[in-house]
């Protein structure tokens, strides 16, 4: 798929999107963001993050299902 330039250049113009995008970003770089792809792999008790681990760059499936494994003990 394409980037629609036309498209993109309006979306980057609209306030309403920046200010989306500026939330997203400082959200993520409050939890440790630094770059992408980023990953939280974990576990969730109850309605509340009980262990959680970023995984930062691409991953291998190996790697994943290590990190998953140790959650799943």
């Amino acid at each position: 798929m394409d980037l629609d330039d036309k498209t993109f250049t309006i979306c980057l113009k609209n306030e309403s999107i920046a200010s989306q995008v500026d939330k997203q970003l400082d959200y993520g770089t409050s939890l440790g963001v630094r770059g992408t792809p980023a990953f939280f792999i974990g576990r969730v008790a109850g309605d509340k993050i009980a262990d959680v681990r970023m995984v930062s760059g691409a991953q291998t499936y190996e790697n994943f299902a290590r990190i998953i494994d140790v959650f799943l003990k």
